[in-house]
């Protein structure tokens, strides 16, 4: 286990003062095939370390809207949560449809509604 990069620790920090809460996620950052899972304790853990820095960052806000989202999991509230986040701290909005809509179909359902148009460009 190794300690989240600066950036990412920034990022935590501005997502949870933006979104006005009172604590912040532990966020536990490894080596591994890219990926990310959110914990009801509050604990995120991302395997993505090595991996392209948007992609990264794509994980950790999906992973940060389930926190956002407690027993949400990939509902219609979750989704859009997602896409305000991709939007705000800018993650290329087409890549992370691309990304996304290759997990799960809902999510470009949201996109949809946040306006945003998938291409069918390759996502690396």
């Amino acid at each position: 286990m190794r300690v989240a990069p600066q950036w990412v620790q920034d990022l935590v920090l501005r997502v949870a003062l933006d979104e006005n809460q009172d604590a912040l996620p532990e966020v536990v950052w490894r080596h591994g095939r890219g990926g990310g899972r959110a914990y009801a304790s509050g604990r995120l853990v991302l395997s993505v370390a090595g991996r392209p820095r948007r992609a990264q960052k794509l994980v950790l806000l999906h992973e940060l809207a389930h926190w956002l989202n407690p027993k949400q999991h990939h509902s219609s509230a979750f989704w859009d949560t997602a896409w305000r986040l991709y939007r705000r701290y800018k993650v290329p909005v087409r890549y992370a449809a691309r990304r996304e809509g290759h997990y799960r179909a809902g999510a470009l359902v949201a996109a949809r509604r946040a306006g945003v148009r998938a291409t069918k460009e390759r996502t690396r």
